[in-house]
């Protein structure tokens, strides 16, 4: 009798737990929030991200698709450019208090360019922080002497980053010198990308290249 307490109660849970997978993205949108995210992001680049709809989905892990994604640089070239992008959040790592998210890009195209100057694009995406003096300082003419050291919460240390890249295709362009490379069926996974433990990669593809 008491096994199928249990039984009752376990099938119950897993019930509910099926339903609020199919219900909560029904109600939960969570493109409204993609201004905002490109708002951050732009505002970080040196350059422009363009995101497509965003799409919730529950089953088994939080997955967030996005209908496109599209990477500029300062010249407005594209770096990257996907029709399907994801970022993936499994149950498991959360509950065992190492999240990790990984960003999962089905068949993108990348193209690096190195250009005459010897300025390579991707290497310039991200706005540098600049360091402002603060008022004291700058009214007194002496430099502020260093903060003290930041303390990480454990549950941020242990987080960790991934990026899956399937069937890529890789352009690197060197104008200075007119030399061209392809990647073809390129596959990249990064994994435990954190602060407190290893990070491993694994890179495959196929060259082609051309002078």
């Amino acid at each position: 009798m008491k096994l199928k307490k249990i039984a009752l109660f376990v099938g119950g849970v897993l019930a509910l737990l099926v339903a609020a997978a199919i219900a909560i993205p029904l109600f939960v949108d969570v493109d409204r929030y993609r201004p905002q995210i490109l708002e951050k992001a732009n505002a970080m680049l040196n350059g422009r991200v363009e995101l497509g709809k965003l799409k919730l989905s529950l089953w088994g892990r939080v997955q967030i698709d996005a209908a496109g994604l599209e990477i500029q640089d300062v010249r407005g070239r594209r770096v990257v450019s996907v029709s399907d992008a994801s970022f993936v959040l499994p149950f498991s790592t959360i509950l065992s208090g190492s999240p990790q998210l990984t960003l999962v890009l089905a068949r993108p195209s990348i193209e690096v360019v190195r250009d005459a100057q010897g300025v390579i694009n991707v290497m310039t995406l991200v706005k540098q922080p600049s360091a402002a003096p603060s008022p004291g300082a700058a009214a007194s003419g002496t430099t502020a002497a260093p903060s003290s050291e930041v303390v990480v919460p454990a549950f941020v240390a242990r987080s960790r980053l991934g990026l899956e890249i399937r069937d890529g295709s890789l352009k690197v362009v060197d104008e200075k010198s007119k030399f061209e490379s392809t990647v073809d069926r390129l596959q990249v996974r990064l994994r435990d990308a954190s602060l407190i433990q290893p990070t491993t990669l694994t890179v495959e593809a196929a060259l082609d290249t051309k002078l």
